[in-house]
């Protein structure tokens, strides 16, 4: 008897994954950062692809 209340628990029972937040603004991104850093890129170079990878 107990099997069969935990199997129709198990099947009654959904499992529903959502998010409730709200998208942050830059600004609040920002605050919440672990890091900021400011990049300056000196250099591209377009590299060919090797091994079937592109980079």
């Amino acid at each position: 008897m107990l099997r069969l209340i935990l199997v129709l628990l198990f099947i009654k029972t959904s499992i529903v994954l959502a998010c409730s937040c709200m998208p942050t603004s830059f600004e609040q991104n920002y605050m919440d950062a672990k890091s900021v850093m400011v990049v300056k890129i000196l250099e591209t170079k377009n590299i060919e692809s090797t091994d079937g990878f592109r980079r």
